[in-house]
Order: structure tokens, then sequence, then C-alpha cells
């Protein structure tokens, strides 16, 4: 478990060396909460208060899981994924493609984490209407936060 610098609690399980040294992650939070102030605000800071405290499991492998929702809202069952949210403060998340945290669900499962600290609930089924929450505001807010990663070569 490493410690993530200038976030009081937050840290990360790594499955080796190579998996994001904590200065990478520490600037994925920090451009996850620039973009999430600047789409939706924080003026409670409960946002902030889990990024403070949230453990990311990293993993090398994916995972099935026995049901869930795609981001349509629509169920599935028996289905590769590549993060899920474990608590109110935890994440497990596979590595993502070509060793990239902007190629990874790390933004998709804080978002998760966002909405259960501004609403109650996770919104599990995304944009679907189960759920209350997930708009695709969040969703284009990913895409943009993974494109300023990228820019850093993360």
């Amino acid at each position: 478990m490493v410690l993530i610098p200038f976030f009081e609690s937050a840290s990360q399980v790594v499955p080796n060396c190579e998996t994001y040294p904590k200065h990478e992650t520490a600037l994925a939070f920090f451009i996850f909460y620039h973009k999430w102030a600047e789409y939706f605000g924080d003026k409670d800071y409960a946002v902030r208060g889990v990024l403070e405290k949230v453990m990311v499991r990293w993993d090398i492998n994916k995972k099935v899981s026995s049901r869930g929702y795609n981001l349509k809202g629509e169920r599935f069952k028996d289905h590769d994924i590549i993060g899920r949210v474990e608590g109110d403060s935890i994440v497990w998340v596979w590595q993502g493609y070509d060793h990239k945290i902007s190629q990874s669900a790390l933004f998709h499962e804080l978002v998760h984490l966002a909405l259960r600290a501004r609403n109650g609930t996770a919104d599990p089924d995304h944009e679907g209407i189960k759920y209350r929450g997930w708009t695709n505001a969040h969703s284009v807010m990913i895409i943009e936060a993974k494109q300023m990663l990228r820019a850093f070569g993360l």
C-alpha cells in the first residue's frame, strides 16, 4: 500500500512497482477533481473529501461480474469488468490498456464514489433510469479528464 501525496489518507495498492507511481495517481486525482468542480461544483467539499480518503486497488487482470449495468443502464450477467466500487472509499481498477491511467476505469469509478458522496447512491446503472445521479455530462467529463491525462502521457 502506497500513500498518495497531497491527499490526506488516500492510498493505492499496487500489484508491482511498475503500476503507477504515486505522483502519477496524485496528478490523476487533481485532474479528476478539477474537471468535477468545473462541471458540477463541490461547495460542501464532499467530493474532495472522498478523494482525501479513497483507496485504489490496482489489478493486472480484469474480472468477471455476475451482474451489473452497462453505461446505458441495461442489465448484464457474467460480463468482463475493468473497475468496481467496493465500499464508500474503495475502488478496484484494472490497470488499463498500454499501462496508462487514461486507459483505465479510474475516473469512471471515482464518479461512482463522488455520486455516492453527493447523492447517497453510487448510481450503478449509470445513464439508465433506475438510479438518480449519473448523466451524460458525467460521461463527457470523464472523456475530457482522460484527454488531460493523455496530454501528460499518462
